[in-house]
């Protein structure tokens, strides 16, 4: 098992949910300004040491305030949301699902130093049985996709189809500033349609490391990216055996 004892129910409204982003930022804030954490220590940095990373992704403000989730395995983000700009329906809350899988230091630096956003990264210690549950669930799921091009990508390679010019869509712009990046759409089925209620990110990650014999959540409610992070970081503060590292990633100018 890889959190053998984990077991939250999370039942928070959405229209709750948006008020833990600014506890989050307020949190980093009195990290930043206690004078323990500087602008070296905020700037982002490789792993050279654990195989999983869980990591939360805040804004204070805009479309991105109710937080991100996603994983880092052996070297690769994965990172699923409504990116398609030409799928999203009902202001972004839903669309077509897209996975963006990429190397992990290029998506960090490009999520935190390009688009502003503050990440805080949790270091996961897995045993080889682990490592390789989780391998074999990404095996699972990628075999579910289907790959697609980004607009900078149809642009940059002359591929016949449509696109806005310039590009300037999320998924062009992470590709723009990691090269290696690769995007899928979902077969039908689990994850083909994104919903910011029912089908979100923080599911997604909670689908990769987690089986039928793992209660990371209790997945009967609402699991938002602020849950994740109180959760993640009262183990850390906790000193349990699985989160093992805490680190703020925030570029400051």
């Amino acid at each position: 098992l890889i959190f053998p004892n984990w077991w939250l129910s999370v039942k928070l409204p959405l229209s709750l949910s948006i008020f833990v982003t600014p506890t989050i930022i307020a949190w980093v804030n009195r990290a930043v300004k206690s004078g323990k954490t500087s602008a070296e220590d905020l700037a982002p940095k490789k792993n050279t040491k654990y195989p999983l990373e869980v990591f939360v992704y805040i804004k204070p403000k805009g479309k991105s305030i109710l937080g991100h989730v996603n994983i880092a395995f052996q070297g690769k983000t994965y990172a699923y949301g409504a990116y398609d700009y030409k799928t999203r329906r009902l202001f972004g809350l839903t669309g077509d699902g897209v996975l963006e899988v990429t190397d992990r230091d290029a998506y960090v630096n490009q999520m935190v130093v390009n688009e502003g956003e503050t990440a805080v990264c949790f270091g996961i210690e897995l045993d080889p049985a682990q490592l390789r549950m989780i391998s074999d669930r990404i095996d699972a799921l990628m075999k579910r996709t289907i790959p697609f091009a980004c607009d900078a990508q149809i642009k940059e390679e002359g591929l016949p189809q449509p696109y806005k010019d310039p590009p300037v869509d999320i998924l062009s712009r992470l590709y723009s500033g990691a090269k290696q990046t690769k995007f899928y759409h979902f077969m039908p089925g689990q994850f083909h349609t994104y919903s910011l209620i029912f089908t979100n990110c923080v599911y997604l990650t909670n689908y990769l490391i987690r089986n039928k014999n793992l209660a990371l959540f209790d997945t009967r409610g609402l699991i938002t990216p602020g849950n994740y992070f109180g959760f993640l970081n009262e183990k850390y503060e906790m000193k349990d055996p699985t989160v093992v590292s805490r680190q703020i990633f925030r570029f400051i100018k």
